[in-house]
């Protein structure tokens, strides 16, 4: 990694490579797009830290939106388990959109896992399965539902080095 800021390109959404948002992070990739919103790489200025802010999409936020995101978020910063993604911190950027950043998961979502290989084996499934459960259980315990459960919502983390670990993304408040 360079000291020197990466050259500003354009990415899908609102954020470009080297901008700054929030005073604290620096962009530096797109990752991917939601219902809800743009995923970016940054890296935070202060610890350089890698993580990845979720960025609700500008034409979306409305009141009803806005609260919900907030809604979501704080359900899952509630939540500390490993296979639940980790939310540290909830700001806007510049023009007001509102984000939050959570943790820069390496490894592919179960939805692109299944469109690259088809259906995983049993001896994998189950870990996986397991995994997902227990996370959801967690979350119940403590008065968080699930918003959204789907393949694309679970994140297979350690994919290629070995069994992959499941991990749930997009609570709410019950």
């Amino acid at each position: 990694m360079t000291n020197q800021p990466p050259k500003k390109h354009n990415l899908p959404g609102t954020l470009t490579v080297g901008s700054i948002i929030g005073g604290t992070y620096r962009v530096i990739d797109f990752v991917g797009a939601g219902g809800m919103g743009y995923v970016y790489k940054v890296e935070h200025l202060m610890m350089a830290k890698v993580m990845a802010p979720k960025v609700l999409r500008a034409d979306e936020v409305s009141p009803a939106v806005w609260s919900r995101f907030r809604i979501e978020a704080k359900a899952i910063a509630r939540l500390d388990h490993p296979n639940v993604v980790r939310i540290y911190d909830m700001n806007q950027t510049e023009e007001g959109t509102p984000y939050y950043t959570m943790d820069l998961l390496a490894g592919q979502s179960l939805a692109d896992y299944l469109d690259a290989n088809g259906p995983m084996p049993p001896a994998l499934a189950l870990p996986v399965f397991t995994q997902v459960c227990v996370g959801l259980a967690y979350a119940h315990e403590r008065g968080i539902i699930h918003r959204d459960i789907k393949p694309g919502n679970i994140m297979l983390t350690g994919v290629g080095g070995g069994a992959p670990a499941g991990k749930n993304c997009r609570f709410r408040h019950r």
